[in-house]
């Protein structure tokens, strides 16, 4: 195997000084400061309005259930009286 291929390794004095000369800081380089010719816009917020949770939306909610599509989220419950509840709970203690 022949050196001649090879380059030879500049000398360390010489490397020093070009370090020296071109000094870099680390991390991601900063952005240059450009002179804005327009106001800048202002910013959008992200994210969800913090607005009334109650409020309609302004698309128009559908409560009704469109038929052939099923209800999304969890079901409700059947509305029933506390008074149909107790009534049959006293009519199955009397048969016993």
């Amino acid at each position: 195997m022949s050196d001649a291929g090879a380059k030879p390794s500049p000398p360390l004095a010489a490397k020093g000084e070009k370090d020296t000369a071109e000094k870099r800081g680390r991390g991601r380089p900063r952005k240059k400061p450009e002179d804005p010719s327009e106001a800048p816009t202002p910013k959008r917020p992200r994210g969800r309005p913090k607005g009334s949770k109650n409020k309609a939306s302004s698309k128009g909610r559908k409560s009704s259930v469109t038929p052939g599509m099923k209800p999304r989220g969890r079901p409700k419950k059947p509305q029933q009286d506390e008074e149909e509840v107790n009534i049959s709970q006293e009519s199955s203690e009397e048969e016993q």
